[in-house]
């Protein structure tokens, strides 16, 4: 039976004049794989079988063929598991399934025996045909999306990635073309119309299929396939999250590619569809912004890119914009996209930086309050950028950085604003370099700087002390100290001794002592860590080891309950027993045998103890 021979006689069955709940299914199938391009003898070639009897009469109530003939019922058969499940073991079962939903439109219950079936072939390894992937995926796409039925598209859906995922899992060795087919295939799509419908699951689908093609081999076939980009710039103004988000995934990794970065920036068309999102709504806008600005963090190509499409620009003028949610938003984008160098240097030659200090400086002088929200954002941004560049930021900003110093010194009556302001400034502080710009450059400033911190790690709520002391903690850290430059190395200790001393006048360890004694953890660990800070340090050590207080309170095991109290405690004995000759000659050898027993036995060790008893007597 050909191709013309199968149409007219599944047509004359629909309109005969035995009627049966098929007729109006195989009517309507017909009219649509007649218009499917990639239904041919060749394509369900895997699909011909040799009809029986009783099967075909109880399945279709159609007219018996002779028992020996050999005829192809693909048309008939075509949205059946079997073609894609190719073992003979299940085939009729998966045929009888299909029957039955057919017939009584029961395909919820369908759905659930392919599920089962997918599951046992999958752990049985079966025989699968790939080409019947993609007729049986689209059969039940179609039957899906004209659904009202929310139980059988969220089945259905959950069927189909189960296909597609089984023959991702066994492509490699299998099919090495399966994307290449896949693409190419009527199939992609149906993926590109999920993405025009409003159903989220049927989003979700053709998105998530879409993204691992783009992921494959085949990603240039991807931007070759008609609105495809298109497609999935559109979703970026959808409402749902977990879809806008894989389409915003979709797309950078797109951009991955020269031929995809081209499609999404370049081309007019696509341009045009950005632009068309944009003018949606604000969620839509920063939706397109966020890939914008994770495109740019790439690469430096795909920053030219972007760049000269203009998007970047957008994206920066909303720092400035009137609306403050929308500056809020484009500072968390901008701030991240300033950790990569190629695009702070691009942002720093365009003149974004001088306006972002222009208007945290507005902002801190103004009493509008909306405005004031903004200088966290800036704030953050500036610490970026400080860790990264801190000659940037000291000499060219360095009316911000006195701003933060500022800040920092409890100058604003917001406690929270002076904590982030902190925590920004110790940002800057991470290098060594930075630390001697701030000593000399800024020596006033700082030393009120560091004054409060001692003051407030005396009287602030003890939240607020735990934070004082963790940035106390970053200013005193050094990652490694310069060893090629003796003199070099010699003053960054004296910077950091008069840090210590300016902050805890008396120059000892009453207030860790005081600190690792409290039962808060916010302070008591930090105590811990402060310690640790001190320990890499030669003055440090020094002060540790010859103060006996807090060596008696380190091998004290029963002064830590937690776990991760026992750990800290244990890497700050580690820590102090490696400076054996400092801890020898401060604090004696008993000492040291001590503390070294201590890290020898590990964080967690208990004094083993044998309890007697004696038997009752006359027992």
């Amino acid at each position: 039976m050909n191709r013309s021979e199968g149409a007219s006689w599944m047509w004359s069955m629909s309109n005969g004049e035995k009627t049966s709940g098929m007729q109006g299914v195989l009517k309507r199938t017909l009219e649509s794989e007649l218009q499917c391009s990639c239904w041919s003898p060749g394509w369900w070639a895997e699909c011909q079988y040799t009809c029986q009897k009783p099967i075909w009469s109880l399945f279709w109530r159609a007219p018996v063929l002779p028992t020996n003939q050999k005829a192809s019922i693909s048309i008939l058969n075509m949205g059946s598991l079997s073609l894609f499940i190719t073992e003979e073991s299940v085939r009729e079962h998966l045929d009888n399934a299909f029957a039955q939903a057919t017939s009584t439109n029961s395909w919820a219950d369908y759905f659930d025996d392919c599920y089962f079936y997918l599951i046992k072939a999958k752990n049985e390894k079966a025989k699968l045909s790939f080409q019947g992937a993609l007729s049986v995926v689209q059969f039940y796409y179609k039957q899906i999306s004209s659904s009202d039925d929310d139980v059988v598209v969220m089945k259905g859906v959950h069927v189909m990635e189960q296909i597609l995922s089984f023959c991702h899992d066994r492509h490699t060795t299998e099919c090495p073309e399966w994307y290449q087919l896949k693409v190419s295939s009527p199939l992609m799509q149906c993926c590109c119309a999920a993405l025009n419908t409003k159903t989220e699951q049927l989003l979700h689908f053709g998105i998530s299929q879409i993204l691992a093609c783009i992921k494959s081999s085949a990603c240039d076939l991807v931007v070759l396939q008609e609105d495809v980009v298109c497609s999935l710039i559109r979703s970026l103004g959808e409402g749902v999250n977990s879809v806008t988000s894989l389409a915003k995934t979709a797309l950078v990794t797109l951009c991955e590619n020269d031929q995809g970065l081209s499609a999404l920036f370049l081309d007019s068309t696509s341009l045009d569809a950005l632009n068309s999102v944009i003018a949606l709504s604000d969620s839509a806008k920063f939706n397109v912004y966020e890939v914008v600005q994770r495109v740019c963090m790439l690469g430096a190509d795909q920053l030219s890119v972007v760049s000269n499409s203009g998007l970047l620009d957008q994206l920066v003028a909303e720092v400035s914009s009137d609306d403050t949610l929308a500056r809020l938003a484009a500072l968390q984008l901008v701030s991240d996209l300033v950790e990569e160098e190629k695009a702070l240097d691009h942002l720093n030659s365009a003149g974004v930086l001088h306006q972002m200090q222009s208007a945290l400086q507005t902002a801190h002088s103004t009493p509008d309050a909306l405005d004031a929200l903004t200088i966290p954002g800036l704030l953050k941004v500036f610490g970026v950028i400080g860790r990264a560049r801190p000659e940037l930021l000291c000499s060219e900003h360095a009316a911000v950085v006195s701003l933060m110093l500022r800040l920092s010194s409890g100058s604003s009556n917001d406690p929270c604003l002076t904590l982030i302001a902190l925590e920004t400034l110790t940002q800057l502080a991470a290098s060594h370099a930075a630390k001697r710009l701030l000593h000399f450059n800024f020596r006033a400033e700082m030393q009120a700087c560091l004054t409060y911190v001692g003051q407030q790690l005396q009287s602030a709520p003890v939240d607020q002390r735990g934070r004082f002391l963790t940035a106390f903690v970053h200013l005193l850290s050094v990652p490694q100290m310069p060893q090629s430059d003796r003199v070099e190395g010699d003053d960054l200790q004296e910077l950091l001794q008069s840090w210590y001393n300016t902050v805890i006048p008396s120059g000892k360890l009453d207030v860790v002592d005081k600190f690792m004694r409290l039962p808060f953890p916010e302070v008591h660990l930090e105590a811990y860590r402060l310690l640790l800070a001190l320990i890499a340090l030669p003055w440090g050590v020094r002060m540790v080891a010859s103060d006996a207080r807090i060596l008696k309170y380190l091998v004290n095991r029963s002064t830590e309950s937690s776990k991760e109290g026992k750990e800290l405690k244990h890497e700050v004995v580690s820590a102090l027993v490696q400076h054996s000759a400092v801890l020898s000659e401060e604090a004696g050898k008993s000492a040291y045998d001590a503390l070294k027993a201590y890290a020898k036995q590990g964080p967690f060790f208990v004094q083993p103890y044998v309890e007697m008893g004696i038997d009752q007597i006359g027992r």
